[in-house]
């Protein structure tokens, strides 16, 4: 369906009303930061709904962007975002995985840091 719509080269757009559109809301924000480079990096956990009816996934997910103004300053705006693609240990895996540790009278290990790969958004 994508790719006869053309969303596969031009992406999707949606009017924020429409009944359809796909639902995004941030219940966590974990950090707000700047990296050495002087960009906001925004990292939090997302629920997402692509449209009314459909389960909600919750996903972690980390920004990086530069800010940027107009009009003498009143108005700021992220300019040039990037979106991490995160990939962490599931929840359900580190469950399994303390339970066989604890049955064999060990400590579970520590769970692994994600791993973020950035990638432009604009």
């Amino acid at each position: 369906r994508d790719f006869s719509d053309g969303a596969v080269f031009f992406g999707r757009s949606w009017n924020r009303a429409s009944k359809t559109a796909p639902m995004v809301e941030v219940p966590k924000l974990i950090s707000a930061e700047f990296d050495k480079r002087d960009r906001l990096v925004l990292t939090g956990r997302a629920r997402i709904q692509t449209r009314p009816g459909t389960p909600i996934i919750e996903q972690a997910f980390k920004v990086r962007t530069k800010l940027g103004s107009r009009r003498n300053g009143r108005t700021i705006r992220l300019d040039q975002p990037e979106l991490a693609l995160v990939i962490e240990c599931p929840k359900a895996w580190e469950r399994n995985i303390g339970s066989v540790y604890k049955k064999l009278n060990k400590t579970p290990p520590k769970r692994p840091d994600p791993i973020y790969s950035f990638f432009p958004i604009y």
